[in-house]
């Protein structure tokens, strides 16, 4: 997954739920990220056009 922040991060993710919207495919996911040395999980509805598969 790309980074909704708009930097060149990517995380990896579970996406838990697919919207449908008028603008596209949304999903609810869930990562892990890295706050100044403490593990933050963070969940929130992302543009399904920033998802990539996994490897």
């Amino acid at each position: 997954m790309d980074s909704a922040t708009g930097d060149e991060a990517v995380h990896a993710g579970l996406v838990i739920e697919w919207r449908r919207g008028s603008e596209g495919w949304s999903a609810l996911v869930t990562y892990v990220v890295d706050d100044q040395g403490s593990p933050v999980v963070v969940t929130q509805w992302l543009d399904g056009a920033l998802l990539r598969p996994a490897r």
